[in-house]
């Protein structure tokens, strides 16, 4: 599969999971003024200043985002997202 082809079915993944979480998720539903988005890539800008991103698909291919970070914005974001992640780890223990 070429780069291309790998980046629509990525895109084409990430815009259905988004289409579903809009049409299915109640806790979405209830946030009426937001959109999701799901996220299909990441990377690095090449040219100074140098930002971390974020690609997302919102749903139905009708949006594409990037979300730009700084690298303090980025280490914030891995600071919580670890906290995150070991808090669901501990519920999946859990249910086990």
């Amino acid at each position: 599969m070429t780069a291309e082809k790998a980046l629509d079915k990525a895109i084409r993944q990430a815009s259905e999971a988004a289409a579903y979480l809009k049409e299915n998720d109640e806790r979405i539903k209830a946030l009426k003024l937001f959109t999701p988005c799901v996220t299909f890539d990441a990377g690095l800008m090449g040219d100074e200043p140098r930002y971390l991103t974020l690609c997302c698909a919102g749903p139905n291919n009708r949006s594409l985002q990037m979300v730009v970070f700084t690298k303090e914005q980025a280490m914030f974001l891995i600071e919580h997202f670890t906290k995150y992640v070991a808090i669901l780890d501990e519920e999946e223990e859990e249910t086990k």
